[in-house]
């Protein structure tokens, strides 16, 4: 096979590949099942939950927690240097055995002039169900 062969066979499996992996998105899209879920408020979460979220604040993080048939997703944007960031729940959805979450954070306006205070924006979501099997998969920003 000449260098021409080759490279127009690298050329057809680049973009068989790129089109499936269109379409493998765009079934994943038809095929969503949304989740039910409530945002949690930091006080009424448990206090293990609290301390790993202590732990990783600093830093952007994802993690999971399950107990007595609910899981637990937070989602952790790090440290910011002011006060005045919300993050948003976009999507919640099974698809495929996965779970997923997608977020968003809302950073305050400039127009705000919030003073310089250290923060660790989080967001915690419990989602009702059993979920025990299925993989968690996290959309942020």
């Amino acid at each position: 096979m000449n260098r021409k062969s080759v490279l127009m066979a690298l050329f057809l499996s680049a973009v068989l590949v790129l089109y499936a992996c269109e379409n493998s998105e765009a079934g994943r899209e038809g095929q969503k099942n949304p989740i039910k879920y409530t945002i949690v408020p930091a006080d009424e979460a448990d206090d293990v939950l609290i301390e790993t979220i202590e732990k990783y604040k600093q830093q952007r993080f994802h993690l999971t927690y399950e107990d007595s048939g609910r899981l637990w997703a937070v989602v952790g944007y790090g440290t910011k240097p002011t006060a005045g960031y919300s993050m948003t729940v976009d999507e919640v959805y099974e698809c495929e055995g996965n779970v997923y979450i997608k977020t968003s954070v809302i950073g305050p306006q400039k127009s705000d002039r919030m003073p310089p205070e250290t923060t660790w924006p989080y967001i915690i979501i419990m989602l009702d169900g059993d979920f025990e099997n299925e993989a968690v998969v996290f959309e942020t920003p």
